[in-house]
Protein backbone atom coordinates (compact mmCIF):
# COMPACT_ATOMS: atom_id res chain seq x y z
CA UNK A 1 0.00 0.00 0.00
CA UNK A 2 1.08 3.54 -0.64
CA UNK A 3 0.96 6.38 1.83
CA UNK A 4 0.42 9.71 0.10
CA UNK A 5 0.48 13.22 1.48
CA UNK A 6 -1.94 15.83 0.19
CA UNK A 7 -1.77 19.58 0.71
CA UNK A 8 -4.98 20.58 2.55
CA UNK A 9 -5.11 23.93 0.71
CA UNK A 10 -5.06 22.15 -2.66
CA UNK A 11 -7.63 19.61 -1.51
CA UNK A 12 -9.94 22.42 -0.32
CA UNK A 13 -9.57 24.27 -3.64
CA UNK A 14 -10.29 21.14 -5.69
CA UNK A 15 -13.33 20.16 -3.61
CA UNK A 16 -14.63 23.72 -3.50
CA UNK A 17 -14.97 23.94 0.27
CA UNK A 18 -13.13 23.23 3.48
CA UNK A 19 -13.45 19.67 4.71
CA UNK A 20 -13.04 19.51 8.48
CA UNK A 21 -10.63 17.17 10.24
CA UNK A 22 -13.59 15.28 11.70
CA UNK A 23 -15.22 14.91 8.28
CA UNK A 24 -11.94 13.62 6.82
CA UNK A 25 -11.43 11.17 9.68
CA UNK A 26 -15.02 9.86 9.33
CA UNK A 27 -15.50 9.87 5.55
CA UNK A 28 -12.12 8.90 4.09
CA UNK A 29 -12.13 5.41 5.70
CA UNK A 30 -15.55 4.87 4.10
CA UNK A 31 -13.79 5.30 0.74
CA UNK A 32 -11.56 2.36 1.65
CA UNK A 33 -8.55 4.48 2.65
CA UNK A 34 -6.93 4.77 6.05
CA UNK A 35 -6.22 8.25 7.40
CA UNK A 36 -2.67 8.17 8.73
CA UNK A 37 -2.38 11.79 9.88
CA UNK A 38 -4.25 15.09 9.62
CA UNK A 39 -2.61 18.45 10.28
CA UNK A 40 -3.62 22.01 9.44
CA UNK A 41 -1.49 21.79 6.30
CA UNK A 42 -1.55 18.14 5.22
CA UNK A 43 -3.62 15.00 4.97
CA UNK A 44 -1.72 11.72 4.94
CA UNK A 45 -3.69 8.74 3.60
CA UNK A 46 -2.93 5.07 2.94
CA UNK A 47 -4.17 4.08 -0.52
CA UNK A 48 -4.84 0.49 -1.53
CA UNK A 49 -3.03 -0.70 -4.69
CA UNK A 50 -6.31 -1.22 -6.55
CA UNK A 51 -7.02 2.53 -6.45
CA UNK A 52 -4.25 4.26 -8.42
CA UNK A 53 -6.77 7.00 -9.25
CA UNK A 54 -6.43 8.19 -5.64
CA UNK A 55 -2.65 8.64 -5.72
CA UNK A 56 -2.86 12.29 -6.79
CA UNK A 57 -4.58 15.11 -4.94
CA UNK A 58 -6.70 15.72 -8.04
CA UNK A 59 -7.96 12.12 -8.20
CA UNK A 60 -8.44 11.94 -4.45
CA UNK A 61 -10.39 15.22 -4.42
CA UNK A 62 -12.55 14.06 -7.34
CA UNK A 63 -13.46 10.84 -5.51
CA UNK A 64 -13.97 12.52 -2.14
CA UNK A 65 -16.16 15.18 -3.74
CA UNK A 66 -18.29 12.43 -5.30
CA UNK A 67 -18.44 10.58 -2.00
CA UNK A 68 -19.60 13.76 -0.23
CA UNK A 69 -22.38 14.08 -2.82
CA UNK A 70 -20.92 17.22 -4.38
CA UNK A 71 -19.43 15.82 -7.58
CA UNK A 72 -20.68 16.06 -11.14
CA UNK A 73 -20.44 12.38 -12.00
CA UNK A 74 -17.84 10.61 -14.12
CA UNK A 75 -15.87 13.01 -16.28
CA UNK A 76 -15.30 11.90 -19.86
CA UNK A 77 -12.04 13.00 -21.46
CA UNK A 78 -11.85 12.85 -25.23
CA UNK A 79 -8.86 11.43 -27.04
CA UNK A 80 -7.67 11.69 -30.60
CA UNK A 81 -5.05 9.88 -32.63
CA UNK A 82 -1.92 12.02 -32.60
CA UNK A 83 0.76 12.60 -35.18
CA UNK A 84 3.76 12.03 -32.93
CA UNK A 85 5.52 8.76 -33.55
CA UNK A 86 7.35 6.54 -31.06
CA UNK A 87 9.56 3.93 -32.67
CA UNK A 88 10.37 0.93 -30.47
CA UNK A 89 13.76 -0.66 -31.02
CA UNK A 90 14.19 -4.41 -30.48
CA UNK A 91 16.93 -3.70 -27.92
CA UNK A 92 14.31 -3.03 -25.21
CA UNK A 93 12.28 -6.20 -25.76
CA UNK A 94 13.78 -8.08 -22.78
CA UNK A 95 13.69 -5.06 -20.44
CA UNK A 96 10.38 -3.38 -21.28
CA UNK A 97 8.39 -5.45 -23.79
CA UNK A 98 5.45 -2.99 -23.76
CA UNK A 99 5.28 0.77 -24.15
CA UNK A 100 2.47 3.27 -24.23
CA UNK A 101 2.68 7.00 -24.84
CA UNK A 102 0.30 9.90 -24.67
CA UNK A 103 0.37 13.65 -24.97
CA UNK A 104 -1.73 15.94 -22.80
CA UNK A 105 -2.31 19.42 -24.15
CA UNK A 106 -4.02 22.48 -22.74
CA UNK A 107 -2.87 22.03 -19.14
CA UNK A 108 -0.78 24.66 -17.42
CA UNK A 109 1.57 22.71 -15.19
CA UNK A 110 2.39 24.78 -12.12
CA UNK A 111 4.45 23.69 -9.10
CA UNK A 112 1.43 22.12 -7.35
CA UNK A 113 0.46 20.05 -10.38
CA UNK A 114 4.05 19.00 -11.02
CA UNK A 115 4.48 17.92 -7.39
CA UNK A 116 1.22 15.95 -7.57
CA UNK A 117 2.22 14.27 -10.84
CA UNK A 118 5.59 13.27 -9.45
CA UNK A 119 4.11 11.89 -6.21
CA UNK A 120 1.55 9.83 -8.18
CA UNK A 121 4.27 8.66 -10.57
CA UNK A 122 6.51 7.48 -7.73
CA UNK A 123 3.65 5.76 -5.89
CA UNK A 124 2.62 3.93 -9.09
CA UNK A 125 6.26 2.90 -9.56
CA UNK A 126 6.33 1.50 -6.03
CA UNK A 127 2.95 -0.25 -6.00
CA UNK A 128 1.65 -1.37 -9.39
CA UNK A 129 5.10 -1.08 -10.91
CA UNK A 130 6.67 -3.35 -8.28
CA UNK A 131 9.52 -0.92 -7.64
CA UNK A 132 9.78 -0.26 -11.40
CA UNK A 133 10.31 -3.90 -12.29
CA UNK A 134 6.93 -4.09 -14.07
CA UNK A 135 6.02 -0.46 -14.84
CA UNK A 136 8.01 2.74 -15.19
CA UNK A 137 6.54 6.09 -16.12
CA UNK A 138 8.27 9.06 -17.68
CA UNK A 139 6.74 12.52 -17.74
CA UNK A 140 8.35 15.01 -20.09
CA UNK A 141 7.78 18.52 -21.40
CA UNK A 142 7.41 18.38 -25.18
CA UNK A 143 8.23 22.07 -25.43
CA UNK A 144 11.91 21.59 -26.22
CA UNK A 145 11.91 18.38 -28.26
CA UNK A 146 10.65 17.09 -31.60
CA UNK A 147 9.56 13.66 -32.77
CA UNK A 148 9.77 11.10 -33.99
CA UNK A 149 11.02 9.49 -30.80
CA UNK A 150 12.91 6.22 -30.50
CA UNK A 151 12.66 4.01 -27.45
CA UNK A 152 15.85 1.98 -27.29
CA UNK A 153 18.63 0.69 -25.08
CA UNK A 154 21.88 2.65 -25.24
CA UNK A 155 25.35 2.48 -23.80
CA UNK A 156 25.55 4.40 -20.49
CA UNK A 157 28.08 6.95 -21.79
CA UNK A 158 26.19 7.56 -25.05
CA UNK A 159 23.41 9.88 -23.81
CA UNK A 160 23.64 13.05 -21.70
CA UNK A 161 20.90 15.27 -20.31
CA UNK A 162 20.12 17.44 -17.28
CA UNK A 163 17.88 15.53 -14.85
CA UNK A 164 15.30 17.35 -12.75
CA UNK A 165 17.08 18.85 -9.75
CA UNK A 166 20.51 18.84 -11.43
CA UNK A 167 22.36 21.87 -12.81
CA UNK A 168 24.62 20.11 -15.28
CA UNK A 169 24.27 17.45 -17.93
CA UNK A 170 25.20 13.93 -16.89
CA UNK A 171 25.34 10.63 -18.74
CA UNK A 172 23.45 7.50 -17.72
CA UNK A 173 26.42 6.04 -15.85
CA UNK A 174 26.70 9.24 -13.80
CA UNK A 175 22.97 9.14 -13.07
CA UNK A 176 23.39 5.59 -11.79
CA UNK A 177 26.12 6.82 -9.43
CA UNK A 178 24.85 10.30 -8.42
CA UNK A 179 21.07 10.47 -8.83
CA UNK A 180 18.68 9.09 -6.18
CA UNK A 181 16.86 7.14 -8.92
CA UNK A 182 20.13 5.47 -9.91
CA UNK A 183 19.14 2.66 -7.56
CA UNK A 184 16.86 1.34 -10.31
CA UNK A 185 19.75 0.69 -12.69
CA UNK A 186 19.89 -2.89 -11.39
CA UNK A 187 16.65 -3.57 -13.29
CA UNK A 188 18.56 -3.15 -16.52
Amino acid sequence: MAVVTFDRRELKELIGRNVSDKELENRVPMMGCDVENVTDDELEVEIFPNRPDLLSVEGFARSLKQFLGEGEGVVEYGTTEGELEVKVDGSVEDVRPFISAGVVRGVDVDEDILRSLMQAQEKIHTTLGRKRRKVAIGIHDLGGVEGPFTYKAVEPEEIEFTPLGFKDKVNLLQIKEKHPKGEYAKIL
